[in-house]
């Protein structure tokens, strides 16, 4: 092989450039436009870029909802088309709450109902959009455990089963959630915390109506309670036939009576009343009496007059306007944020509602005997005495004769929630749960419904669910 020689060299570069020169004018032939182009315009060769095609997601479908009505913790089946495997893309709803999802596809969702939802539509998100299918109907459960008392007769302070009654009649709550008791045979009035922890606020155990401080005070047969904004506790003195004031530091005043029996309006220091039973107060500090034995409710102002709201004075049951109307040994009374009133018209085994102009009207019950629920005059009573509204108007009313606890909507429609007619003494859920003779019914601010039994001679204490 013959050596490269200068000439050689010089062919071999001179055809090199001349590659170079047309490949380079061969890579610019025919672009006009950017290099970068995506879309391949002008007059080259080059193909144009397609965009990518999204395909559209299908809006959720409910065929059907499985069960439609529970408790809370009821495993609901969803089952529909349009939803996402994903658990994070779907979003249910029962009565507006977020239902906890267990299990997703495509087309079913598996979800649990969640505590205090109440009834309303069940609704499905899923990417954005929604659908609403049919109603659930929510079953609350109230549950029934006792606060404070052991069973037995007796007046010990302490904490639940340690501390003893003998009676507890009325009870309210304060805006702390403590309650106070009127114990009637102890002639006490006790003070329970929401831990169940019971002091003795004020009264010694002697049959009396003496004020003073404490234990210097005495009592006859405290029943009816209210409290007021500032914490101050209204005693309705049964036996003594007055109405007494508790300050949270035990003071004990009279506020309305002079002891004697009768009906007799004007100054409260000279006024009379027969077995006061029940108290409410109003927003204006107005306090509101049920005179049990004068088959009449009466008032007493921020100004001690006392006077008659409603009621005829002889036993009756007609409604009607002020002395129109008429009552047969009204026990319990409750009041509504509108200012309505509500009595538990004992003898008459009925509800009535009194509006702040004074006319009655009979909101449930027929007047016989019985424990049948229903709406209006179709639901039956036996000797209703405690009574209290919640926030949402609904009333709850311990049916002695019954031994149950009752609730009232405000279109009147009534249902047993706690207890059954067989007298017991069982903690439980709904009528699984026994009481005995049940006379007095507060709720907290939390909702939380509290029964005096007056055979059981304890406080129980109802959660609803």
């Amino acid at each position: 092989m013959k050596p490269f020689t200068v000439q050689t060299w010089n062919a071999l570069f001179a055809i090199a450039i001349a590659i170079l020169f047309v490949t380079i004018m061969l890579s610019g032939c025919g672009k006009t436009g950017s290099p970068t182009s995506p879309t391949g315009s002008g007059s080259g060769s080059n193909p144009p870029v397609t965009p990518p095609v999204s395909t559209p997601v299908a809006p959720p479908v409910i065929n059907q909802v499985s069960p439609l009505e529970g408790p809370a913790a009821t495993t609901v089946t969803i089952t529909g088309t349009g939803f996402s495997d994903t658990t994070a893309n779907d979003t249910v709803y029962i009565n507006g709450m977020i239902a906890k999802i267990s299990m997703a596809s495509a087309i079913q969702l598996v979800v649990t109902v969640p505590a205090l939802a109440g009834s309303g539509p069940v609704a499905v998100r899923v990417h954005g959009d929604s659908v609403t299918g049919p109603t659930f109907t929510y079953v609350f459960q109230y549950v029934v455990v006792t606060l404070a008392g052991n069973g037995a007769q007796g007046d010990a302070d302490g904490t639940g089963a340690a501390a003893g009654f003998n009676y507890p009649i009325g009870i309210a709550a304060d805006a702390n959630g403590n309650l106070y008791v009127g114990d009637q045979l102890n002639e006490k009035v006790r003070k329970i915390t929401p831990a169940g922890v019971v002091t003795t606020l004020a009264g010694n155990g002697a049959p009396a109506s003496a004020d003073g401080v404490g234990s210097s005070a005495t009592f006859y047969y405290p029943t009816g309670v209210t409290v007021d904004p500032s914490g101050n506790v209204y005693v309705t003195d049964l036996g003594g036939n007055t109405i007494r004031k508790v300050t949270s530091g035990g003071v004990v005043t009279t506020v309305a009576g002079d002891g004697g029996t009768g009906s007799t309006n004007g100054p409260a220091s000279t006024a009379t009343f027969s077995s006061p039973a029940g108290v409410a107060i109003d927003k204006s500090g107005n306090l509101y009496i049920s005179d049990a034995s004068n088959n009449q409710i009466r008032m007493v102002t921020p100004g001690a007059v006392v006077s008659t709201f409603a009621g005829s004075g002889p036993k009756g049951s007609a409604d009607g306007t002020g002395a129109a109307a008429s009552f047969y040994y009204p026990y319990g009374i409750a009041i509504d944020a509108s200012g309505n009133l509500y009595v538990a018209d004992a003898r008459n085994n009925k509800i009535r509602k009194i509006t702040p102009a004074g006319v009655v009207n009979t909101l449930c019950g027929s007047g016989s005997v019985g424990a049948a629920d229903g709406t209006g005059t179709a639901a039956t009573f036996s000797y209703p005495a405690g009574i209290a509204v919640d926030n949402s108007g609904n009333l709850y009313v311990a049916d002695v004769g019954n031994n149950e606890i009752r609730k009232v909507t405000p279109a009147g429609v009534v249902t047993t929630v706690a207890g059954s007619t067989t007298a017991g003494d069982i903690d439980g859920t709904g009528s699984a749960a026994a009481f005995s003779d049940p006379y007095g019914v507060a709720i907290d601010k939390s909702g939380n419904i509290y029964v005096t039994e007056q055979g059981n001679d304890k406080v129980r204490k109802i959660t609803i669910q």
